[in-house]
This record gives structure tokens, sequence and C-alpha cells, in this order.
């Protein structure tokens, strides 16, 4: 039975990194990690196991079929008494360790979705200019790694490149098999009230969402605009429609990346008051 340790230097060796060191540097360089260099070795020479939370920040670092053969490991060491639940048998019965085959590196990506909270100064980085912005959203909604061709022609003339390097530069893209993605599949922006400083942050990218579909060339669907009297009770009722409008499009992603062929930009402002009469 592959232990989390051992698993984890087979995939480490597997991706052509023969020091832990400079493995903890390539992924260090990728995204902020919940981890340092003297903990990742603690739990690759085996002395602890790592959080989930550890586990979910590196998952998504490594091609799929490493990640994937990484938590049947992390179950396999954490619940020894269960480990036939997290282990592949071979035709012959017997078992077979979850070794990561690399291909196919992307299938089913979508089964992997930790959320990371993006820093102030990450966000204040995004709202320097609608390029970066642009970019951010472009790069975290692809599956793959997206190819430079596929992305310089939506950009003005030099501003990819600059827009890139400033979201390198806070570690949520990098560059992978020829192509760029962000860290980590979804990433999920605190709310103001956390800090004050981040209102003129989110009115500057309020005002960059105002021109975001017409910068990716997106077609209107549906537009509507209603000012009228209701009551209390259907206020209510509506606000409970909306709410499980924006859970349905939170969920309506399919577990194959290849049927999400299409991308909307929904935007919902519901205000209520009271008026004379």
């Amino acid at each position: 039975m592959t232990t989390f340790a051992q698993c984890l230097k087979d995939v480490r060796l597997q991706l052509g990194f023969t020091s832990a060191h400079a493995f903890f540097k390539d992924l260090e360089a990728k995204a902020t990690l919940d981890f340092n260099y003297s903990y990742y070795k603690r739990f690759e020479n085996g002395e602890v196991l790592p959080s989930i939370k550890v586990v979910n920040s590196l998952v998504p670092l490594l091609p799929k079929a490493s990640g994937d053969a990484l938590i049947l490991a992390y179950c396999a060491t954490a619940f020894p008494n269960q480990k036939n639940m997290f282990t592949r048998r071979d035709p012959g019965g017997k078992d077979k360790a979850p070794t990561p085959k690399q291909k196919p590196k992307y299938e089913n990506k979508g089964t992997r979705r930790p959320q990371r909270i993006l820093t102030e100064r990450q966000i204040s980085v995004l709202a320097q200019n609608e390029m970066i912005y642009f970019l951010f959203l472009l790069l975290s909604l692809t599956p793959t790694p997206l190819p430079r061709a596929e992305i310089e022609p939506l950009f003005p003339k030099n501003s990819f490149a600059a827009a890139l390097e400033e979201l390198r530069s806070i570690k949520l893209v990098h560059e992978e098999d020829g192509g760029f993605r962000t860290s980590y599949p979804e990433y999920t922006f605190p709310h103001e009230s956390t800090s004050k400083s981040l209102l003129p942050l989110y009115t500057r990218l309020n005002d960059f969402d105002g021109r975001r579909n017409k910068f990716f060339g997106m077609k209107s669907r549906v537009t509507s605009e209603m000012f009228r009297r209701i009551s209390p009770r259907y206020l209510v009722l509506v606000e409970d429609y909306v709410n499980l409008l924006m859970k349905t499009l939170r969920m309506s992603d399919e577990d194959d990346p290849a049927q999400n062929s299409e991308v909307v930009s929904f935007t919902v402002n519901l205000s209520s008051g009271k008026l004379p009469g």
C-alpha cells in the first residue's frame, strides 16, 4: 500500500524533480502556499500527515492524475483500517498502489474545486487596470492551460505581456505545457467589510465589469428593467428566487469540461425603498 509520503515522492520524481527543494520552489512560484518548505519536508518524509487544507493547496498545482493518486494515498494513510476503499485493484484482484498516470492530464478537472480567497494585495493588482483584471477572468475560466496564441489577439498590443507579468508577480497565474492558467481553479473575493481599503478597489473592479462584456464580445441574451410597486411578501419571494438562480448558475458546470462551452455574464441589482403614494 502506497503511503501519502511515498506517493508524494513518486509524484515529485515523475515530474522530473530530483530534490524536494526544487519541487517546493516550483510549487511556490505557482501560488501562495499554505505551508513552508520545512513543513513540506516533514510530510514528504512521513513525519506528519498534512491537513486537508494543505492537501487542497497542493493538489490543484499538480497534473490531474498525480493529484488524484495523491488524494487516494492521503485517504488510505489517514484511514488505515479502511485502506482497501482507497486502493485500486488489478484484474487479478491484487492491490495496486495508486501510482499516477500522466495521461490524460486534464480530464474531469472540475472534480477538484478548492476555493482560494484573494488577498488584498492581489486585489489591488487586479484593480490597477482592466487588462490585468480581464486576463485573470479569462484564465480562471479555462479548464486547460490556454496558449499565448489564443490569448494575445484579444488584448491590445503589448498589454497582454504586461498584464501577464503582473499576475505572475502575485502568484495568480503560471505557465504550464506551453499555456497559461490560474494557479487554482476558483477564487473568491473577500467581503468589503473585512477592510475599508477594499471599497475603492471594488469600485474600480465594478467599473471594469461594466466594460467586460464588450471587451470579450459577448452577446446579450436577456435584458430587462423594471420599476414598480410590490408587496413585502412578494419582495421576499423575489429575493429567494434570485438567490436560487445564483446557486443554480454556480452549479451549472458539467463534470466534463468539454461540455462547458458557454460563458455567461450575469449581474443582478435588486433594490427596494419607500416612495410617496
